[in-house]
């Protein structure tokens, strides 16, 4: 019996370089969108009234202590049946992705934010920013500048924590790999070569991240 098959692996190769794709896209969505929710989790928890920075720091607490994949089996199958509604397996996906890391950046934006020397704002304010101007023009420029390396690091966990959302039907690469290792029953050259391209994918990520990181220190 040939030790790898690699015949095999050169036969299945587009199909798994589709559900890498598919990965790539599914992580790229997730990061923008958990980018989004904790920017505003981040204001959340930097603010004056204390119900809104109770909710936002309990809001952070639970979407960093919940592991990923309770996370995805509660809201897939179990949120579904509470509100008698059956989500999509692509939404679901993206969902529990963008919730579970929105937690970890809002903590990020908020360490971002608060690294800016207060008496911009206050300059600002002088000239006649509004709050919102301010957040706008000063202090999330600067801020997003700090935070890119953290934030590239949480794209490259996220995009080995997708694997998950194949528990939901996402034809993405684990599910793809999971697919053909049962019907040829080469489990080991298959999830060899799956492994093959997270690890492309994850180191292209994180030297990408590192380059971004370098160009930012000449810049300051």
């Amino acid at each position: 019996m040939e030790f790898f098959d690699v015949k095999l692996i050169w036969g299945q190769s587009g199909y798994l370089a589709v559900g890498a794709t598919y990965t790539l896209g599914l992580t790229f969505l997730s990061m923008f969108i958990g980018m989004a929710i904790g920017i505003i989790i981040s204001l959340g928890r930097m603010a004056k009234n204390f119900l809104v920075r109770a909710l936002a720091s309990a809001y952070v607490d639970v979407m960093r202590g919940i592991p990923l994949l309770v996370l995805i089996i509660w809201f897939y199958f179990g949120f579904s049946m509470l509100i008698d509604y059956e989500f999509s397996p692509l939404f679901a996906g993206v969902a529990c992705l963008s919730l579970k890391y929105s937690g970890y950046l809002a903590e990020t934006f908020r360490a971002g934010i608060q690294a800016i020397e207060i008496g911009q704002s206050e300059a600002a304010f002088s000239l006649g920013f509004s709050k919102i101007q301010n957040l706008r023009r000063i202090v999330l420029p600067q801020a997003l500048r700090i935070v890119i390396p953290p934030i590239g690091n949480s794209f490259v966990s996220m995009l080995q924590d997708s694997s998950m959302v194949m528990l939901v039907g996402i034809w993405e690469l684990m599910k793809r790999g999971n697919s053909v290792a049962n019907s040829t029953l080469k489990p080991f050259e298959i999830y060899t070569t799956v492994g093959i391209f997270y690890l492309i994918m994850t180191i292209s990520a994180s030297r990408i991240n590192r380059y971004l990181e370098g160009r930012l220190k000449l810049i300051r």
